[in-house]
């Protein structure tokens, strides 16, 4: 168990910026920051074979994203905000199948990286987990939540300081 100090400071310094907006952003680009090392972990330990290619989108498809799923639904609105470090289905399109049909007898699309992702993190029956995404979270969290105090306090800092200089130009 992880054991948190100095977020209650760090949380009514954001509040006392400008508007909820900023405090959105501000908080946003620290949990990015703060991901950056998980998704590294993640992408460090995802299967990859140089010599046939067999996980090269895979490595490629991990990355920061803004909000997902639940997350998105709830909207980055009012105090809250989300990321996450996962898979990219854009990466590598879809191919058609040749075991799936559709009833005109084209091939349906098949999983992509997207559904290769889920069967190498999880396993199958067949197939092993490799849990590269859990492993990489676990081992990186205590790193992201330093980065992530850090992060917000330089920003927090420097958004003040925007501030103050439009301020001082208004005033003017």
């Amino acid at each position: 168990m992880m054991k948190l100090t100095g977020f209650a400071e760090l949380e009514r310094e954001l509040a006392s910026l400008a508007n909820a907006a900023t405090m959105r952003r501000v908080a946003t680009r620290a949990l990015q920051v703060a991901a950056e090392p998980i998704r590294d972990e993640a992408k460090r330990l995802a299967p990859d074979d140089p010599a046939t290619g067999e996980g090269k989108y895979l490595v490629e498809a991990i990355k920061i994203g803004r909000a997902a799923g639940a997350s998105q639904k709830l909207g980055n609105s009012g105090s809250q905000v989300s990321t996450f470090v996962g898979i990219d289905g854009s990466v590598k399109p879809a191919k058609p199948s040749t075991r799936r049909k559709t009833k005109k007898g084209t091939g349906k699309p098949g999983g992509g990286v997207a559904a290769y992702s889920i069967m190498m993190e999880q396993g199958t029956t067949t197939h092993q987990g490799v849990h590269y995404m859990a492993r990489g979270f676990e081992a990186m969290k205590e790193v992201a939540v330093e980065r992530a105090a850090d992060a917000l306090r330089e920003d927090i800092i420097a958004t003040q300081g925007r501030a103050a200089r439009k301020a001082a130009r208004n005033a003017e």
